[in-house]
């Protein structure tokens, strides 16, 4: 089985890996691990109000609140990762296409009429097999 390259960050020029690195460094604090100033849990009660009875909870439920230090600059610098990234992959799908094309031209019709047929797994999102982490 092929597998792709991962995507580089070689392709960036000085200033777009300090961007990147920066966002990294945004979404480890923030998303990923979150265990800090940034995101915060509170308990919310729900009382009963009537005039009839004595007030009891109604439900408990929590609201999480989060900050994002991202701006404007922030958003535009990730876009234009995001195109740069594109860009490279664009690059890199068409040199693979070609490559297979060659691959394919070397075997020849017989061999690739006697490949097995493309076997196309079928996921049923009702029964997984595994749960998630």
């Amino acid at each position: 089985m092929r597998r792709a390259e991962r995507p580089s960050v070689a392709i960036y020029t000085p200033e777009q890996r300090g961007q990147h690195q920066r966002i990294v460094d945004l979404r480890n604090a923030h998303l990923s691990h979150a265990v800090n100033d940034f995101e915060q849990v509170t308990v919310v009660a729900y009382l009963t109000v009537s005039g009839f009875s004595v007030p009891k909870i109604a439900s408990v439920t929590q609201m999480s609140t989060e900050v994002h230090a991202m701006d404007a600059r922030d958003c535009a610098a990730i876009s234009a990762l995001c195109t740069a990234q594109i860009r490279d992959l664009e690059v890199r799908m068409k040199a693979t296409q070609a490559k297979i094309g060659q691959e394919l031209v070397a075997l020849g019709r017989e061999e690739i009429d006697a490949l097995p047929d493309l076997d196309v797994r079928t996921v049923h999102l009702d029964t997984p097999k595994k749960p998630r982490r």
